[in-house]
């Protein structure tokens, strides 16, 4: 049995593209080596129709303590938006100086009202 290496052919996009991947799975090394507050999951973006803008996204389930503690030690502006599903969305924002963008994200429930604070209380059948 043989195995012949062979290189893929390459052109101006997938060379772009590669060099991407490459600064953002560097960036997001960096990051990921300094920071406590650890991600679920952490995706790298180059595509193919935008391959000199590559993002790095980083979710955190369920963990919205988490993400804020990521994104204030990255500097990252933050915002919140409620979903149809009474779910909120949190997402953090920045784009890095070498151009590779970031971006946090979360679902977290609505949140729980205390007891006794803005509920009524169940109207008793007679």
């Amino acid at each position: 049995m043989t195995i012949e290496a062979t290189q893929p052919a390459t052109n101006a996009t997938t060379s772009v593209q590669l060099q991407s991947y490459m600064q953002a799975l560097s960036l997001a090394e960096q990051i990921m080596s300094q920071t406590p507050a650890m991600p679920t999951e952490v995706d790298i973006v180059a595509a193919a129709w935008a391959p000199d803008s590559p993002e790095i996204r980083f979710y955190f389930h369920h963990n919205l303590d988490g993400l804020r503690e990521f994104a204030a030690e990255l500097r990252m502006e933050v915002s919140t938006e409620e979903r149809e599903n009474g779910q909120f969305y949190t997402e953090a924002r920045l784009t890095a100086g070498n151009g590779v963008r970031l971006q946090a994200w979360t679902l977290s429930p609505r949140p729980v009202q205390e007891k006794g604070v803005g509920t009524e209380a169940p109207a008793v059948a007679a």
